[in-house]
């Protein structure tokens, strides 16, 4: 299976998320997640990170960050790999801790940097972890609406807090009733807006991440799906539908309905998340209106059947060359 891109470029702002392996606890311990806070940050101060947002959940993590440097892929190994071996040693186990690589959604940030703070920060509201999520101790939303804060953690603030007001404390009370707002449904669905290759912005950052990844990859047939996609070689789910249903020989609208023949259904949703044009939400919305939350996962577990399933990855790379076969080679 090809790896997922890691588009890094100067000043790119991501968000980062990656889970336990077989969704195991990541953190056990009140020390857990201070150890895990201590190299977040040790990270920070060696590659030149700006930390905007934090949120450790039981067992995975949110992070908002960006990289001055272009160098995520490097940042987020060495911390993996300090917490891994810290976690090992201290819980006296060994082997994998986290579930493959880290996922890394590229973000707008002017258009979309305060919504994915919010997001973040109401993770164990929407988890069910607390009642407010002022009142959850390990996520960073204290530093953005409390007047005193840990001083041992050097969070970021100066750009989310200075997008309400000048005045720090102004601000504070300014971001207070945006998290609020949010717990009351204002703000946008920010998962049913990520576009294929993990990409969260308007059009015209779209357009802008394609030239980069053109201008990167120029002239090579690059075996990533979502680099395909974003080079104006991806699908839309109207393309995609009939490809798969000829491939199992079932009627169009056996993928397309809710109550249809589910792997090549499933098939589907993985495909126009991996080499799609369009949103979750979008995908969703042309497969009989199914959320996209159903799609993602639908798309996850897709994921992970095909790197056991031989027969199962051999009919999808079977889709996938009938739907080459319609586009000009890059």
């Amino acid at each position: 299976m090809a790896r997922p891109l890691r588009m890094e470029f100067e000043g790119a702002l991501y968000h980062v998320m990656a889970r336990g392996i077989e969704r195991r606890n990541l953190f056990m311990q009140e020390r857990d997640h201070a150890r895990f806070l201590s190299d977040l940050f040790a990270v920070r101060a060696k590659y030149g990170l700006v930390v905007h947002a934090y949120c450790l959940m039981t067992n995975h993590y949110h992070l908002m960050i960006e990289t001055p440097r272009a160098n995520l892929s490097r940042s987020m190994q060495a911390l993996q790999t300090r917490y891994t071996v810290w976690f090992n040693r201290g819980h006296r186990r060994v082997g994998h801790l986290f579930s493959g690589r880290y996922k890394a959604i590229l973000v707008e940030k002017e258009a979309y940097g305060l919504e994915l703070s919010r997001y973040i920060h109401l993770n164990p509201l929407r988890a069910g972890l607390c009642d407010k999520p002022e009142a959850y101790s390990y996520s960073s939303l204290c530093h953005f609406i409390s007047r005193t804060v840990p001083g041992d953690i050097p969070l970021d603030r100066e750009w989310t807090l200075g997008q309400f007001h000048r005045s720090e404390r102004r601000a504070q009370g300014f971001y207070r009733r945006f998290v609020a707002d949010g717990m009351e449904g204002a703000g946008r669905d920010l998962a049913s807006e990520v576009r294929a290759g993990g990409v969260l912005g308007g059009e015209a950052f779209w357009e802008r991440v394609g030239r980069m990844v053109d201008g990167r990859y120029a002239g090579k047939d690059l075996d990533v799906p979502e680099a395909r996609a974003i080079r104006g070689r991806g699908w839309g789910v109207k393309e995609i539908v009939p490809v798969v249903a000829e491939v199992w020989r079932i009627p169009v609208e056996a993928v397309r309905r809710r109550d249809g023949e589910q792997p090549a259904r499933a098939v589907a949703m993985y495909l126009a998340t991996r080499r799609g044009t369009e949103t979750y939400g979008e995908i969703g919305r042309a497969l009989d209106g199914v959320q996209y939350s159903a799609v993602a996962k639908a798309a996850d577990r897709m994921k992970g059947r095909l790197e056991r399933d031989l027969a199962l990855r051999s009919v999808v790379n079977a889709c996938e060359r009938r739907l080459d076969e319609s586009k000009v080679k890059l």
